[in-house]
């Protein structure tokens, strides 16, 4: 139906249909807006319709800028280099002309409000021919404000039946057999379970991946108590957003110990970031969160850190994607490799709460008119991992963290740029005021941001140093701490003493 209505005013219907320039999927968090847009993405007629498609995450800490450029950088590829220094005029010009030329079509995936569309509408033309919006938000109105008359899809709760198939593929997944004596009671605890999960697919495959890693039928009923006991009896979760959290918070309370923390840490990750692999498994090494009584037999650390994730993929808490593998693996057997890894906005929602609840990090982010917002630790409790993310055009606005909080004890420190990868630029005087104070930090990752020669003892007792585009002072062949050193697309070279190197 959504790719139907997408093609209306194609070459395929010879006819130019205008009333369904936007495509919208709405409803809450869960219902499986994100997966449905993804199919009708990836559809063989909607990648033969259209000469141009882009696909671009949204979110409530927006850009205009980065909205424009990934859209760009999608359709046009080829102009990356010159696309990356277009201002904001000519990003929407571009974007423009390109939809009057040719038939794209864009993706504007979770959606929170109006004031994004408003930023960015100038760019799409209101009368084309053929180029479509497709929309994922948890607001209709937002919708129905980008194209009152457009065709705007709601997708139903599953049945209680459907989410018990559902359940049955990713939690079974042939691990029972008809004739196993107790498969009809372990049949009826699946279903009473799936009923708690209201119809909502995410719900129901959290519950499935933390049921696969249940071994028998005491452990199914104990998983059962557990959701009695948290939504109490006959509660369930249609049109109740709190109560899926309760739902996805058992996943978290499951896990065995030595993954908690592994969770948590991606809580320092932005929303719908794609994380790769290999740095997140150094990082967990380098904060501890991994450590040498971890390995089984011959295995190297990288490999505990990649069973933990393959645990994690496992239970349906972390989406997991192959090497050359364009969708995302949900389930996986533990030994899969993986080239990056992401988390569901909620399950990332999930990562803040607990990491808050922990006292596991802080994270602060920029949002694009300069509000700051701070995700985890109380204003009087210590910190000892914080991650800050900024647009570029927020590098200047840095406010340290409030006086009251007490950072002496920071042993891990992230600078995020997020949106343009290209971005070079200082460190922000006021944080450099502050890095007299981090005396213990012993993790440092920097990404579009470097440290004048003021800052190079900052380094000094660093042993983990990420530099994604950090322009390196020549005192880096000091830091007789450092283990590790990467240098992820960075462009620039620093000369290192022999007998230092």
């Amino acid at each position: 139906m959504l790719v139907k209505h997408l093609l209306r005013g194609s070459d395929h219907d010879h006819v130019i249909d205008q009333r369904f320039r936007v495509v919208s999927i709405c409803g809450m968090g869960g219902l499986g807006k994100t997966t449905l847009a993804q199919k009708v993405y990836n559809h063989p007629k909607v990648r033969r319709c259209f000469d141009g498609i882009a696909w671009v995450y949204v979110s409530q800490t927006w850009q205009k800028e980065d909205i424009l450029q990934r859209i760009l950088l999608s359709l046009i590829p080829e102009k990356r280099e010159e696309i990356v220094k277009w201002r904001d005029e000519e990003l929407v010009r571009q974007l423009f002309q390109i939809q009057q030329n040719k038939k794209c079509l864009v993706v504007l995936d979770d959606i929170w409000a109006t004031e994004p569309w408003e930023c960015i509408k100038q760019a799409f033309p209101i009368r084309n021919d053929g180029s479509k919006i497709l929309v994922t938000s948890r607001n209709k109105d937002v919708a129905l404000h980008i194209d009152p008359s457009g065709f705007h899809h709601q997708p139903r709760f599953s049945s209680d039946s459907e989410s018990w198939q559902l359940l049955q593929r990713k939690a079974l997944r042939g691990r029972f057999h008809g004739e196993h004596e107790d498969l009809k009671k372990l049949e009826n605890l699946g279903k009473e379970m799936v009923k708690a999960c209201g119809g909502l697919p995410l719900a129901v495959i959290v519950l499935s991946g933390t049921l696969a890693t249940k071994k028998d039928l005491n452990e199914w009923a104990t998983v059962n108590r557990n959701i009695k006991a948290h939504l109490g009896r006959g509660n369930n979760l249609i049109n109740e957003e709190g109560n899926l959290h309760k739902i996805l918070a058992l996943s978290y309370n499951d896990l065995p110990y030595k993954l908690k923390p592994c969770f948590l840490y991606l809580s320092r990750y932005e929303e719908d970031s794609d994380i790769e692999t290999e740095a997140l498994y150094q990082l967990w090494i380098a904060e501890g969160i991994i450590s040498t009584k971890d390995q089984i037999g011959e295995e190297s650390m990288m490999d505990v850190a990649e069973r933990y994730l393959g645990e994690l993929v496992t239970r349906c808490m972390v989406q997991g994607k192959a090497p050359d593998d364009d969708d995302d693996v949900m389930l996986s057997s533990i030994g899969r490799s993986f080239a990056s890894c992401r988390l569901h906005d909620l399950m990332r929602d999930l990562s803040l709460v607990k990491a808050k609840e922990e006292n596991f990090l802080l994270s602060i982010s920029y949002y694009h008119d300069g509000i700051l917002n701070e995700h985890g630790n109380n204003d009087h409790s210590q910190v000892y991992r914080l991650a800050v993310h900024f647009s570029k055009e927020d590098v200047r606005k840095y406010v340290p963290p409030a006086e009251k909080r007490n950072t002496r004890h920071l042993r891990s420190l992230a600078l995020l740029i997020s949106g343009n990868e290209d971005y070079e630029g200082h460190l922000p005087k006021k944080m450099k005021s502050q890095f007299n104070r981090f005396k213990m930090l012993r993790v440092l990752a920097i990404e579009g941001l470097f440290p004048a020669n003021s800052e190079d003892h900052i380094l000094k007792t660093v042993f983990l140093l990420v530099a994604d585009h950090l322009r390196l002072p020549t005192a880096i062949g000091e830091l007789i701490h450092l283990r590790y050193l990467s240098l992820r697309r960075s462009n620039t070279q620093c000369a290192v003493e022999d007998e230092t190197a």
